[in-house]
C-alpha cells in the first residue's frame, strides 16, 4: 500500500489552514498545536508504525482511537498528557506521585507512567495492557468515576 506523505487539512467548508509535506510542518521553526494524519482501509496500529519513523524526533506521535480507517495524531516536540499533567502538577505544587491518572490508549501512557496511582479500563489498548496498569473495570460501567469516589473517601 502506498501512502501520501502530503498533509491536507479537513474540515467541513472552506480552504484549508495549510496543506504540504509533513517535513514542512514540522521542526523547531513551527509550532503545531496537532496534525491529525487518517487514511481510509488503514488500520490506526499500522498507520501509527509508518508515521512515527517519519516524524522522528521531530514532533510527538500519539495513538488516541483504534479504527479500521486508520487515524494517529502529531503534537509538537515532547507535547504529550504526560507532560501536561506534570506541569499542573507543579503549577499546584502537588508530587505527580501523589496523582492518580486514567487511561485506555497508547497516547494516555506518558501520562499514567507520571502519577503514582495509574489506572486503565478492562477495554484498554494492549500497549497499555501490557504495562501492568492496575485494571478498574468497563468505562461504560462507571468504572472511572467509582474509582475517583473509592479514592476521595
Amino acid at each position: 500500500m502506498v501512502l501520501r506523505r502530503r498533509v491536507r487539512r479537513w474540515q467541513i467548508s472552506g480552504p484549508p489552514d495549510g496543506e504540504g509535506q509533513i517535513e514542512s510542518f514540522l521542526g523547531d521553526d513551527h509550532r503545531i498545536v496537532k496534525l491529525l494524519v487518517r487514511t481510509f482501509g488503514f488500520p490506526s496500529d499500522e498507520l501509527f508504525q509508518i508515521v512515527k519513523p517519519i516524524v522522528g524526533d521531530r514532533g510527538t506521535v500519539s495513538l488516541s482511537a483504534t479504527m479500521t480507517d486508520g487515524l494517529v495524531e502529531i503534537a509538537g516536540r515532547g507535547v504529550s498528557k504526560g507532560s501536561a499533567l506534570k506541569q499542573v502538577c507543579d503549577d499546584l505544587g502537588i508530587d505527580p506521585a501523589d496523582a492518580a491518572a486514567f487511561g485506555d490508549m497508547p497516547n494516555d501512557l506518558t501520562m499514567l507512567e507520571t502519577v503514582g496511582h495509574p489506572y486503565i479500563v478492562s477495554g484498554a489498548h494492549p500497549v497499555l495492557r501490557d504495562r501492568g496498569f492496575a485494571i478498574i473495570g468497563n468505562h461504560d460501567e462507571s468504572a472511572v468515576g467509582r474509582k475517583v469516589r473509592a479514592l476521595l473517601d
